[in-house]
């Protein structure tokens, strides 16, 4: 080949070379600037924090070993993404109480941010009335998910309002609650896109028949079947519970605990590794995480009385409350009082700010039973109201036992943390105060006409313990010379 010739194509080839070399260079500082601007030009930042709520049916508080419980169901803080190991990574509540002692009232009260009075829905015989802020989440960019595996909260209710995909599983069928809810979230997760999910386990509610490998805690030699029907027949006849029953009972509801929490454990676990899988970091880098409870449960506290239906009391009404996320202090206790209706606008400080009002701070929460009973409480103090004429008797539930409330009674929770032991005769000042207090938030009530449901299934109310109740005589707090 003659020299030009070769020389010629040496410098074409050389240019060739440049030119591509140039073009490499600049695709990669297009690609670092995309990593400067959005983290990657496949994956644009997210515009916010996601929201994940987890919640657990009928568990109780003061069972948990995060708040004092020698027995600790819920696992160690050495395992990830048990509840241990998230309190030390999140803010816990040390007081939170819930609005009603059944399902249907109090999470109505966290999707609206109401109480069962304003929103309607005081029992699943009524729909709840006002809208849920699930729709504003929806109305604002947010995929919302919803799984639950108590059948109470329906359509028929209102409970799917605003979202996306919703739905039941029965509680045999309790894990889909987390695999189906898993396969919604990951496209959204990968894409990017802003997320709010709920799940609600119902395990540890009755009959309290955990899994055999959750049931370590039980004595084989002597089992029991804590099952409806010897849970009512010990509430009709409160004689028969001796100690060494209502211990085996709470051994098999705390293996229900331990079985909850763990499906908890495992799904917060995957979650976190959605967020992984899409190079974002990990769930809480991302997301708002609230861990909650409805209601607790009784478990013999008073009346032979295990379930959670008919009481305001603090084994049912103190209530489990975490959240974790990039703004909440890692370890944090509070410990004055916090309603649990206002968690929604609370955590949406944080999520979705300029939304909703911040809830107003108030040094008292209030619970009822429909209209028929009330208890407020403060930081120190529990007062417990019974206004109606003729229903000192008790909520008519399942089974058909008395469950008698006094017309007017006061608790001090620092010394008496069950309410059990009456001062209001020795303390005038304090039921005066409380009770002006119980007319005040009363007055401020927009009560809502309830709507019937209808249609429910009775075979499902009996089996949840809630097919008789009574309709509410509708009666407003007295005032102490009323007494």
């Amino acid at each position: 080949m003659p020299r030009a010739k070769a020389r010629s194509r040496m410098v074409m080839d050389r240019r060739k070379n440049t030119g591509e070399a140039i073009l490499f260079l600049m695709s990669r500082r297009v690609a670092f600037l995309c990593l400067l601007a959005f983290g990657g030009c496949a994956r644009p930042e997210p515009a916010g924090l996601d929201l994940i709520l987890v919640s657990i049916d009928t568990l109780r508080a003061d069972r948990l070993g995060i708040y004092g419980a020698e027995r600790a169901p819920e696992g160690r803080a050495e395992q990830p993404w048990t509840l241990p190991w998230l309190a030390e990574r999140g803010v816990v509540w040390d007081s939170c109480w819930a609005p009603a002692g059944k399902t249907v009232p109090s999470i109505g009260s966290v999707l609206t941010g109401l109480s069962p009075l304003e929103h309607g829905a005081t029992t699943h015989l009524f729909q709840l009335g006002a809208s849920s802020l699930v729709e504003g989440l929806r109305e604002r960019g947010f995929r919302t998910f919803g799984r639950v595996a108590n059948r109470l909260l329906g359509p028929q209710i209102g409970f799917d309002r605003g979202f996306e995909d919703y739905a039941i599983r029965p509680r045999e069928f309790e894990p889909l609650v987390s695999k189906e809810l898993l396969e919604l979230t990951a496209p959204v997760i990968q894409e990017g896109g802003r997320l709010f999910a709920w799940a609600h386990f119902m395990s540890p509610h009755q009959p309290y028949e955990p899994p055999v490998p959750y049931q370590k805690w039980s004595d084989p030699k002597h089992p029991i079947r804590a099952n409806n029907t010897l849970l009512n027949e010990i509430h009709r006849n409160p004689s028969e519970l001796t100690p060494g029953l209502r211990k085996d009972i709470r051994a098999l509801y705390d293996g229900e605990v331990a079985y909850a929490t763990d499906m908890l454990r495992v799904f917060l676990e995957q979650l976190d590794s959605q967020y992984r899988a899409a190079d974002r970091g990990g769930l809480l880098e991302n997301a708002v995480v609230v861990f909650f409870s409805d209601h607790g449960e009784e478990l013999g506290d008073r009346n032979g009385y295990f379930l959670h239906a008919k009481s305001l009391y603090a084994g049912v009404t103190r209530v489990p409350l975490m959240i974790l996320g990039p703004t909440w202090k890692p370890g944090e206790r509070r410990a004055e009082p916090f309603a649990l209706q206002n968690l929604m606008a609370s955590v949406m400080q944080v999520v979705e700010p300029n939304w909703l009002e911040p809830p107003a701070s108030t040094p008292s929460t209030v619970g009822t039973w429909m209209r028929d009973f009330y208890v407020l409480r403060d930081s120190r103090w529990t007062l417990v109201h019974a206004p109606c004429e003729g229903r000192g008797w008790g909520p008519k539930e399942p089974p058909q036992a008395s469950y008698p409330y006094p017309e007017i009674a006061l608790f001090d929770r620092s010394v008496d943390p069950l309410e059990v032991n009456d001062l209001s005769r020795s303390n005038p000042e304090q039921l005066q105060a409380m009770l002006q207090a119980l007319n005040a938030w009363f007055d401020s009530q927009e009560i809502r006409v309830p709507v019937p449901v209808g249609g429910m299934d009775p075979s499902l109310l009996e089996e949840l313990g809630y097919a008789e109740e009574a309709e509410s005589s509708g009666c407003r707090p007295r005032s102490l010379n009323g007494r």
